[in-house]
């Protein structure tokens, strides 16, 4: 008999995560069902560049580069679009029938498919997965992601390089998700003779489609790969993914098709959207949510507290003073909802728990009890210190641009003054290595979208004191700095916990701890919205996995004349 801990595991790996895509139907004619043709450049038209194509750097804009890496590369196994995992690189998904994982949870045997080839020709391993692990983890790798790589004590590999035994350390729900099918192998007989940033801009990998050019500024171009494991596919030639700054031109190409897939419109766009001719809507309600983030330390020197922030009466004074239901009406046109976290899309919300309310009278009177006293130019003072900060996001989001404004005009009405200072995406975005505004805290409030990243609510590296970024340990995405013990231990233990009733206990006491600590503000929920031209097939996006799921099957796409 299984004991009840390994059976609670084997039934926690699928269907956690109620992500709706809805597909529009075309305006216009649809062409009758065909064969898959092979053949054609299919443009995809993203509006940020990627940092880097090295994938355990890629910290954040982590859709965009995720999005080229996943027709670059193969996982060991993947999210299909039943949100079932399916094998890629394996031969099979480790399950506990099939022996691939231990009773205990604590060793996985991983067995790959013969005659898999990197795209420079030479064999791919499971060596090359032992290689992946001692590099993420090796503190001087810039490796951004190595959650569940942490946990492994060992990795031995047989000699035919086919089967490889993964010993954890620990406990750790999430393998399968975070380690397998999160990242790719990474090609040990080149990042040992080439330097990170070199692979970073010129990847060898093991997908579809391998690496043509990348222009800076310009577009990335990939093409099929020949010696693809799947025998026939991809049915395309190459795809573009073409650099479109700007949402509004990026529309206007989705109507010409000088795109044939446009990538993360506006909620504001999508009235344009629904009235293009020759093109549906590929639109994703995913476990994501537009959020702003307070700085609990100061940004001239992070090892002391935010002289405003780190008060919570401060942060609630600016989260009930902002109308975001008045900016999801006006400037989203309605389009969407509050958002409250990132788990609201999910079974795991907590639904006691509601958007934040707007209430400029109590921010006033939070203020006033907190000591903060209105001076001559109206914006509030204490203790020689003026009530005044900086908010910054991604320069060139109309959006964005739009909400800071509305918000500017929120606050002084309470005597509070926000300055604006935004960032081009590769500046704001990046990585402790790159220098990036954003993973440096270098800011008093910053705005921009996340959520999870696939099927197990792992709310450790956002959270977890572990995961706020520093010189010593330039990983995690716990921007804003806020921790404290308990949540320390609640996040730790989740982790280790199998059995989904003690798990759904422990997430609602840390949704419980992060929500009343005010460290952000959520602004709504993101609507991931893609136009897809009419003679582009094949798509069937993977749910939890947001834009990346969008391309977890590129080898089945493929264009009509």
């Amino acid at each position: 008999m299984r004991s009840r801990r390994s059976s609670a595991l084997g039934g926690l790996v699928l269907g956690l995560c109620a992500v709706v895509v809805v597909l529009m139907p075309l305006r216009g004619n649809s062409a009758p069902t065909e064969l898959p043709r092979r053949g054609g450049t299919l443009v995809v038209g993203i509006w940020q560049e990627p940092v880097t194509l090295l994938w355990p750097q890629h910290a954040t804009p982590y859709a965009m580069s995720m999005m080229v890496m996943t027709t670059i590369n193969d996982p060991l196994i993947a999210v299909d679009d039943q949100n079932r995992f399916v094998p890629r690189l394996l031969r099979e998904v480790p399950t506990r029938d099939n022996g691939g994982i231990a009773l205990d949870g604590m060793t996985y045997t991983l067995k790959l498919r013969p005659g898999l080839r990197w795209h420079d020709g030479q064999p791919v391993t499971l060596r090359d997965f032992a290689f992946t692990w001692r590099w993420i983890t090796d503190p001087g790798s810039g490796a951004v992601y190595r959650r569940g790589w942490d946990s492994i004590t060992s990795v031995d590999v047989a000699a035919d390089g086919l089967t490889a035994t993964v010993r954890l350390k620990n406990l750790y729900v999430p393998f399968l998700e975070n380690v397998l099918a999160h990242g790719f192998l990474l090609p040990e007989h080149v990042l040992t003779r080439t330097a990170p940033r070199e692979f970073a801009r010129r990847p060898v990998g093991t997908g579809p489609f391998r690496f043509v050019e990348w222009l800076s500024g310009s577009h990335i171009t990939v093409e099929r790969n020949p010696a693809y494991w799947q025998q026939g596919k991809p049915y395309l030639d190459r795809i573009v993914f073409k650099v479109v700054p700007d949402r509004a031109v990026m529309l206007a190409q989705a109507q010409t098709a000088e795109v044939q897939i446009g990538i993360n419109f506006s909620e504001a766009q999508l009235g344009d959207l629904e009235r293009l001719r020759d093109v549906r809507l590929v639109n994703v309600f995913p476990a994501t949510l537009e959020r702003w983030l307070f700085n609990l330390n100061d940004p001239r020197d992070l090892s002391q507290p935010h002289p405003i922030f780190a008060d919570v009466r401060a942060r609630q004074a600016v989260v009930f003073a902002t109308d975001r239901v008045t900016m999801i009406k006006t400037i989203l046109r309605g389009a969407t909802t509050e958002a409250v976290n990132m788990l609201q899309n999910t079974p795991w919300f907590a639904k006691d728990l509601k958007p934040y309310p707007v209430d400029p009278a109590r921010a006033r009177e939070l203020l006033d009890r907190a000591g903060w006293r209105l001076g001559p130019d109206g914006i509030r003072v204490k203790e020689g210190v003026r009530f005044s900060f900086v908010h910054s996001t991604t320069a060139g989001d109309p959006t964005r641009e739009a909400m800071q404004v509305v918000m500017q005009q929120n606050l002084r009405e309470v005597g509070i003054e926000m300055r604006i200072q935004n960032y081009p995406p590769p500046r704001f975005f990046g990585s402790w290595a790159t220098g990036a505004v954003l993973y440096r805290r270098q800011w008093d409030m910053a705005g921009h979208a996340n959520g999870l990243t696939g099927l197990d609510p792992d709310l450790y590296t956002w959270w977890h004191s572990s995961q706020i970024p520093s010189e010593r340990r330039p990983t995690g995405f716990n921007f804003t700095g806020f921790w404290t013990p308990s949540l320390d231990r609640v996040l730790e233990e989740l982790n280790e916990t199998p059995d989904p009733k003690r798990r759904r206990a422990l997430l609602d006491r840390a949704q419980r701890m992060v929500y009343n600590s005010y460290a952000l503000m959520p602004m709504f929920n993101r609507i991931l919205i893609n136009s897809v031209h009419h003679r582009v097939r094949g798509l069937r996006p993977s749910n939890p996995q947001a834009f990346v799921g969008l391309f977890w099957n590129s080898e089945e796409w493929w264009m009509t004349r």
